[in-house]
């Protein structure tokens, strides 16, 4: 919900500290890449959807689903991959890469020689002599038996730059860009009762070498590589919400919900014929009740905010009480792998309006029961506010009444300062909570109500905290020291 206007680009903190990496080459790839975007806007009956991987994109924001934290500790292998195979359409690139591989996304590979690494994390953090560098991540998880008969999507909220993913040794796709979130359906993969191994090739190719990436080279913050954000692997019903987009209004919300029935769910392989093992059937595959209709329950309730629940990862930490509106809504049936999207409103009355200095906010719950009985639910947070520009005196509005914002820039990362001049600056990614709201404290110390993000697509952490703890965000437009040739190749390849 976080309020956002946009302004022309400032170049600030950590110039000096990027610049041994920003321009170390300027020998640009002669050819640009001919890897396609992931993702993509396509209509299914009628209205717009945003895919990518075949399915539709999930929100991100952590629910009260059975899931698998990946994050700790990983094997970690550095390696220099070739960033022209890297960029090249699989179809073509895919052999390549995994004759480079030589065995690494294999389940039986042996990586014990390897290092350990924290996830989240960077390869490279300053004041590190290795710059830019790719890697092999790997690392094996248990899939409870409860899962079966569930669908799984891995949630990787950012692998910078490049990520190739394999799980239980096949290839499940790639994504380029290392701001951004992604997910995969791993349903048909996973195996339930046993321990499972993922595998991430990384390239993060060193900016100022290549004019077909973003950002390509000019930055006043440091390229971090590896996975430097939280992944998941989260468990739902067949049918579950996707995702649940809440429009504020000044006197109500539209809210856009998007349902999807996986077309696959985790099951236990099939055993060798003449071995003696049964295989066992997905629950619900016995005798049934006759089953009923299908439906989408959206609630709207309070939330408060306070000091022990202001971090939590879950918006369902901050709802309130009973329902301050609800509408129950019964749906055709769905078909395996068919997505839907359902649109609902509600107009709130009375309702207290989101402002730096009291920001109120509401908890919007969808919760969806399949014709099987299982149900999923999702939750996030919005609030009702507005921003508009006064037609006839120069100043903003918000909520109809003129407001100032004192703002401050904030990158998405901690400087931690020499402590003597034999010592150097030492940064990383910030991906910890507490530290987060340690700098939002500060900034509300010199009475900031506004924060900077930076052309990076912002850490979801700051605008949870943002909305949560009265900051409006001033988000950039991702365009960072273009030039008309690297604009060029940017539009072109999507």
């Amino acid at each position: 919900m976080s309020t956002r206007v946009s302004r022309v680009p400032v170049c600030v903190a950590l110039a000096a500290l990027a610049l041994g990496s920003m321009l170390a080459a300027c020998a640009p790839a002669a050819r640009p890449g001919s890897l396609p975007p992931t993702l993509g806007v396509e209509s299914v009956d009628g209205v717009p959807i945003a895919m990518q991987n075949g399915m539709p994109v999930p929100t991100f924001e952590p629910q009260l689903r059975e899931t698998i934290q990946l994050d700790g500790e990983w094997r970690v292998q550095r390696v220099t991959p070739n960033s022209d195979v890297s960029l090249t359409d699989r179809g073509t690139s895919l052999p390549q890469i995994v004759a480079e591989a030589a065995g690494r996304e294999a389940v039986d590979y042996d990586d014990d020689a390897w290092e350990t690494l924290e996830v989240p994390g960077a390869l490279n953090p300053p004041p590190t002599d290795r710059r830019e560098t790719g890697a092999w991540y790997r690392r094996s998880f248990f899939v409870p038996e409860g899962w079966l008969g569930l669908a799984a999507t891995l949630k990787a909220e950012a692998i910078n730059y490049l990520a190739d993913v394999w799980v239980n040794g096949t290839w499940v796709g790639y994504h380029e860009g290392g701001y951004t979130p992604f997910a995969f359906d791993l349903s048909a993969l996973l195996v339930p009762g046993a321990q499972n191994v993922i595998a991430i090739r990384v390239d993060n190719p060193r900016w100022g070498t290549r004019n077909d990436i973003v950002p390509w080279g000019l930055t006043d913050w440091w390229n971090y590589g590896g996975i430097t954000r939280p992944i998941r692997i989260e468990a739902t019903p067949p049918l579950h919400v996707v995702r649940a987009d809440a429009t504020p209004h000044l006197d109500g919300v539209d809210v856009s919900v998007v349902l999807r029935n996986a077309p696959t769910v985790i099951s236990v392989p099939q055993a060798p014929a003449g071995s003696g093992t049964a295989s066992v059937s997905p629950p619900g595959s016995g005798l049934e009740a006759e089953p009923a209709e299908p439906s989408l329950q959206l609630d709207v309730l309070a939330a408060r905010v306070t000091p022990e629940n202001v971090g939590s990862p879950l918006a369902s930490d901050l709802a309130v009480g009973a329902p301050l509106t609800s509408e129950l809504r019964p749906l055709e049936p769905f078909d395996a792998g068919e997505v839907r999207r359902v649109d609902m409103g509600f107009l709130m009355g009375g309702a207290d309006r989101w402002r730096p200095d009291r920001p109120a906010l509401y908890v919007l719950r969808a919760s969806v029961a399949g014709a099987d009985g299982a149900t999923d639910a999702l939750t996030t947070t919005f609030g009702l506010r507005h921003v508009a520009v006064d037609e006839e005196r120069p100043r903003l509005l918000l909520n109809g009444t003129p407001i100032t914002f004192t703002g401050v820039g904030l990158h998405d990362e901690r400087i931690e300062p020499s402590a003597t001049e034999s010592t150097k600056v030492a940064a990383h990614r910030i991906t910890d909570v507490d530290e987060l709201m340690e700098q939002l404290n500060h900034a509300r110390q010199v009475n900031a109500n506004l924060i900077r993000a930076g052309h990076a697509p912002p850490n979801p952490l700051l605008l949870r905290l943002a909305d949560r703890m009265g900051f409006a965000i001033w988000e950039e437009i991702p365009l960072y020291h273009y030039s008309p040739l690297t604009y060029g190749i940017a539009m072109r390849r999507g």
